[in-house]
């Protein structure tokens, strides 16, 4: 039997994002923290976030099974509360890269009046 043509290690890392295993398991961490708080499912805390960020202009849900599908349209029928939504932004922040980390540095610099000029 033959070989996935991703499984060669060269390929892996040359095509693909670079993915953080541990702070993937802090969102799900949190995802199913929220999820068993509010007695809903995983895939459902997912999606209702996905639907509160104003970037998203689709949410697209994928299903094989009826039961996934109707568990996916349950997303709907509540809110993430502003603490959740604040929760799954902070654990699954990007790092902030150049330049936004040099102009955020600049900007505050100039607008501090007790820096020297």
């Amino acid at each position: 039997m033959g070989k996935a043509r991703r499984t060669h290690a060269a390929v892996r890392k040359q095509n693909f994002i670079k993915f953080e295993n541990v702070k993937a398991y802090a969102i799900l961490d949190e995802v199913q923290r929220i999820a068993q708080a509010r007695g809903v499912t995983p895939a459902q805390v997912s999606l209702n976030y996905l639907l509160r960020k104003p970037i998203v202009s689709a949410v697209l849900i994928g299903a094989t099974k009826p039961e996934q599908l109707q568990d996916n349209l349950k997303t709907v029928e509540w809110q993430l509360n502003p603490d959740e939504v604040k929760a799954l932004d902070m654990v699954s922040a990007l790092p902030r890269l150049y330049p936004q980390w040099m102009l955020e540095s600049t900007r505050l610099d100039r607008n501090n009046p007790n820096m020297i000029r």
